[in-house]
């Protein structure tokens, strides 16, 4: 098992077992090899605030700047989706936000290169040069010297603070074409659901159980993604304890969904509250990927828990269909 994660793929004529490992990958990598099952849109595309982040996290790890202290990575005050910022304070226990030692900010514009390209670069807002810890930090990797701990030469400010635009930058560029471990994991998972498969029970499980007609298109992704996929292959031996397992999770989450989903519609017509389109749009997907996965994996379950929950998932479909919505 790699990084904890075991996915297994069974039925009562051979089995197989998938692993998977966490790790940073190419979005170009991981677009061609989910590409090829059909599933190239769930990789995602890394925005500008979701790389600076991430390379500011390397930033901070580069410079060594949680050596010392806690350091926090802040989404600037005010900043919506359309605009990218981050700042980095210490932490310290028991203060609010803006009263943490700042410590610098980043941000990110579009400019034109010599192509005439458009591209995007991180700017400094501002570094506090007055902590003399982050003096210290800044000069030594980027192997400045100086004999004081103030700077008042702002031609050395100045050629400090673009080493590190220059630095974090770099950073930045180089995120923008990757998708983090968790990303993959989630791919992953989509291809699982798609598939029909799903997570087996339990908040801190990390196995999932895949139908052994999605093994083949698995194995088109292994091959594509051969540094993180791996899947094998071995004689058939039934685990009546482990199909009753795979089962018992079918049962229990599409139980789970419909009780959840009833919930929801109950609440809302006692309080007399209109829903969402999309909410409710939401709610009969859910319902019908549930008929979908409980069709498709029938034969895990006992036919009278089937029939029994195909009536309840059209029941709740039903109650769903009349339900009053706003715009």
């Amino acid at each position: 098992m790699v990084d904890g994660r075991v996915d297994s793929v069974s039925s009562h004529q051979d089995q197989s077992l998938v692993f998977w490992q966490s790790e940073k990958t190419k979005t170009s990598d991981a677009l061609t090899a989910f590409d090829k099952v059909g599933m190239k849109d769930v990789v995602p595309v890394a925005t500008p605030q979701d790389a600076l982040k991430r390379a500011t996290n390397l930033l901070i790890k580069e410079l060594g700047l949680r050596d010392h202290h806690p350091v926090k990575v802040l989404a600037l005050s005010g900043t919506n989706k359309s605009k990218v910022g981050l700042e980095v304070r210490q932490f310290e226990k028991g203060e609010q936000h803006n009263n943490l030692p700042f410590m610098f900010s980043l941000g990110v514009v579009e400019t034109v290169n010599a192509n005439g390209d458009v591209v995007q670069e991180v700017v400094i807002r501002d570094i506090n040069f007055n902590m003399t810890n982050m003096f210290r930090w800044f000069t030594y990797k980027f192997k400045q010297f100086y004999a004081s701990s103030t700077i008042t030469n702002e031609e050395k400010l100045n050629q400090i603070t673009e080493d590190f635009r220059k630095a974090a930058n770099t950073l930045y560029q180089d995120e923008l074409n990757y998708i983090t471990a968790y990303q993959l994991t989630e791919c992953v998972q989509q291809f699982i659901t798609d598939r029909k498969g799903f997570k087996l029970v339990g908040d801190d499980c990390r196995n999932w159980y895949l139908p052994i007609e999605g093994r083949e298109d698995y194995r088109v992704l292994s091959d594509s993604l051969t540094a993180h996929l791996y899947d094998l292959v071995f004689d058939p031996v039934v685990n009546d304890k482990l199909m009753q397992t795979v089962a018992t999770s079918l049962e229990c989450q599409t139980a789970t969904l419909i009780d959840d989903i009833n919930m929801q519609v109950k609440s809302f017509n006692e309080d007399k509250v209109k829903t969402r389109r999309s909410g409710q749009k939401s709610r009969l997907t859910a319902l019908a990927e549930a008929v979908q996965r409980l069709e498709y994996n029938k034969k895990l379950v006992k036919d009278k828990i089937y029939v029994s929950l195909c009536n309840q998932l059209k029941a709740a479909e039903a109650e769903v269909a009349e339900e009053a919505w706003s715009k």
